[in-house]
């Protein structure tokens, strides 16, 4: 931001000479000055409001964590799309990027310690074997199918494969070069149904109304430049962007996902239907993490229910020292949060 400086320069010596002083210490100094005509209602109304707006404005963009401020200039928008056929799911995502850049060659090595873009899928909404697909700009995969989730001691499976998968990547700039300013990169993605059958416990391809649990997310590294090349910023976190909250820096908590909705429409797309039982779910997942709290307390789960200091109307809960399931009208959750959904 070329435009930063001198206004820094204007600014700064203002801000500290006017900061300190109350702000109504310049009103009799106004009505001293000017009387009470229009001019010093109007000054009044400048020191008033915009004169503390300007302050508070310049001081917060002076102690904005730096960290946030390179996000903000390094990172642009994220557009995705969907469509699908008979043969496959695909999905096309752009990736506003100034600087394009990767090292990973190697098939299924761990692609979000470059920087990426990565689909989560759980066809069936029960939150166990669920599929993730990472790629990064140079259109290396990592594919593995996730028993359930790592939170409840869920097992990745790196040698699962998205059979037939196909992927491109486009970058609108160069790659690896930090020489110069690029636009950004694209990437291209068709999931064949044929892929999912085994794993996904529900109909491929899926019928107009169908309902699938999705989410997207974009990892990307602070960089800096040695001898020519990109390197990460030592001792720095990767940024997660996603297309749904987690509420959580945990992708693998697919009650969290987007909901993908199918439909042969083109035109006039139906709305989206909401999930069934969401009231119950949330309820159950109280029940989830209380039992979680209450195993890391006790060494075991618990059927009371009050124990867990919950009043869930209807809720039923069975237990043993090392598992649990509790059930909510049609929806249920076990200990493995394996969920039981309409």
């Amino acid at each position: 931001m070329a435009w930063w400086r001198p206004v820094n320069i204007v600014l700064g010596p203002l801000v500290e000479a006017l900061y300190p002083m109350p702000k109504s210490a310049l009103i009799p100094v106004t009505v001293i000055w000017l009387g009470f005509g229009d001019g010093s209602k109007i000054l009044l109304i400048l020191l008033g409001c915009m004169l503390p707006i300007t302050i508070g404005a310049y001081n917060g963009a002076r102690g904005s964590d730096q960290a946030l401020v390179w996000s903000a200039r390094s990172m642009g928008a994220s557009r995705m799309r969907m469509l699908w056929d008979d043969d496959a799911l695909y999905i096309g995502a752009r990736l506003d990027e100034p600087h394009v850049w990767g090292t990973l060659t190697e098939h299924d090595a761990v692609i979000y310690h470059d920087n990426d873009f990565e689909v989560f899928l759980d066809p069936s909404g029960r939150g166990h074997h669920y599929v993730e697909l990472e790629v990064n700009p140079l259109n290396t995969t990592w594919d593995l199918l996730l028993t359930h989730p790592y939170r409840s001691g869920g097992t990745p499976i790196s040698g699962w494969e998205f059979e037939g998968l196909r992927t491109a990547v486009a970058i609108d700039g160069t790659l690896n070069n930090p020489t110069d300013v690029d636009t950004g990169w694209s990437v291209e993605i068709a999931i064949p149904w044929r892929s999912l059958r085994d794993v996904s416990g529900v109909e491929c391809p899926p019928k107009p109304g169908d309902q699938w649990r999705i989410n997207f997310s974009r990892v990307e590294w602070q960089h800096t430049v040695v001898d020519g090349r990109y390197r990460k910023v030592p001792d720095t976190p990767e940024y997660n962007w996603v297309w749904s909250p987690q509420f959580a820096i945990d992708m693998h908590r697919p009650e969290w996902w987007g909901v993908l909705q199918f439909t042969d429409q083109t035109d006039d797309l139906p709305p989206l239907e909401p999930l069934a039982g969401w009231e119950q779910r949330m309820a159950l997942l109280d029940v989830w993490e209380a039992e979680q709290r209450f195993f890391q307390e006790s060494g075991c789960y618990t059927g009371d229910v009050s124990v867990l200091g919950l009043n869930i109307p209807g809720l039923e809960l069975e237990a043993t020292s090392s598992m649990f399931e509790a059930r909510l009208g049609n929806c249920g959750i076990n200990h493995e949060l394996r969920w039981r959904v309409p």
